[in-house]
């Protein structure tokens, strides 16, 4: 019986550092939490309320200033030019110094791995029948895909570090406070912030969304900076392909070049969402709205307006850490109960 007591005790005295782990709040002045329903119930109150007064609309007047990494930003070449693939399409590229090194299909780096369906879509029925053609194909995509990628991951790193710098952010290093250099620097910057700095939160999303909202066409000039850079081109028939097959008259396609810019400039966002959620303050910002946005009174769908963006925020991780001491307690507690008897467990 003794032993029987000292295990509720013991899971008694757990489940009260849970449930008291919820770290004070000076903001709502809510103080120590009581029960895991007050718990979740909080938390979404914050949320809310930071979605709701600080919606954010990103407006710099450094915006028209902004080139980002100097060096990166001299190199990127703008189009004036009706047709956005003049010029990258095969039979009408310029490149200095030679011709085409390389001709790709319009869709031929995928989003995800290589398929074998993937590239039979790319070679069609009569030269997929060779499984020789296939493997070469898919080879070479794949080489293609890993050099692109590297290309897009470091050019879009910089145009983020770039605005940064533009805007201030600074970090210490040996005591003393420098501009950030690399993506790395960033994430050390954004890792430092305190919850209550409205304004890096304001900062920091118009570096990850702000920037790329108000110049609208730079995913197509790095694809051109990085074609014409390793003189590849789109053949003619995928691009009036591409073209035939769209649903919608006129639409603005992207060839898989653009697109993979967009995908590195996706994951970048998810490494700082990544950072902050892990950092002591907690802050991820998104494009994610709380339910409660997303639809009208009548319960009708509503977009999302451009520029507008929310930030959600989680427990600080000292709240996490009692949570995991909670659990292996617990899972001690159980270890001790298998050495009660069976009798004594009955009364459980």
């Amino acid at each position: 019986m003794r032993m029987q007591h000292s295990v509720l005790q013991l899971i008694s005295h757990a489940a009260t550092l849970c449930y008291a782990g919820a770290p004070p709040n000076s903001e709502t002045s809510v103080g120590l939490l009581q029960h895991t329903s007050d718990l979740t119930e909080i938390w979404g109150v914050i949320s809310a309320k930071m979605m709701s007064d600080n919606s954010l609309s990103p407006s710099h007047p450094e915006e028209a200033s902004l080139s980002g990494d100097e060096a990166a930003a001299n190199q990127i070449q703008k189009s004036t030019n009706d047709d956005p693939y003049d010029g990258l399409t095969e039979g009408t590229t310029r490149y200095a110094g030679g011709e085409v090194a390389v001709l790709v299909h319009f869709r031929e780096i995928p989003k995800d791995s290589v398929t074998r369906e993937h590239v039979i879509s790319l070679l069609g029925p009569e030269k997929s029948k060779e499984s020789s053609a296939i493997e070469e194909r898919q080879l070479k995509i794949e080489k293609l895909k890993t050099d692109l990628r590297g290309w897009a991951r470091e050019h879009v790193k910089k145009r983020v570090v770039g605005t940064a710098r533009k805007l201030g952010f600074k970090i210490v290093v040996n005591k003393r406070e420098v501009d950030i250099s690399t993506f790395a620097d960033l994430k050390l910057w954004w890792r430092t912030r305190q919850r209550s700095d409205k304004k890096a939160v304001d900062d920091l999303t118009y570096v990850l969304y702000g920037w790329f909202d108000n110049n609208t066409k730079w995913e197509r000039k790095l694809e051109r900076q990085f074609m014409e850079e390793h003189k590849w081109a789109y053949t003619s028939e995928s691009v009036e392909e591409a073209n035939e097959n769209s649903k919608k008259e006129g639409a603005d396609l992207k060839g898989c070049v653009a697109l993979t810019m967009t995908y590195l400039k996706v994951e970048a966002v998810r490494q700082m969402q990544r950072v902050g959620k892990a950092a002591p303050h907690g802050i991820v910002i998104t494009k994610t709205r709380p339910k409660s946005k997303q639809y009208n009174d009548k319960g009708k769908y509503v977009k999302r307006k451009k520029g507008e963006y929310f930030f959600q925020v989680y427990p600080k991780s000292a709240t996490k850490k009692k949570v995991m001491y909670l659990l292996l307690l617990i899972l001690r507690c159980c270890t001790i109960c298998i050495f009660i008897t069976r009798d004594d467990l009955t009364l459980f």
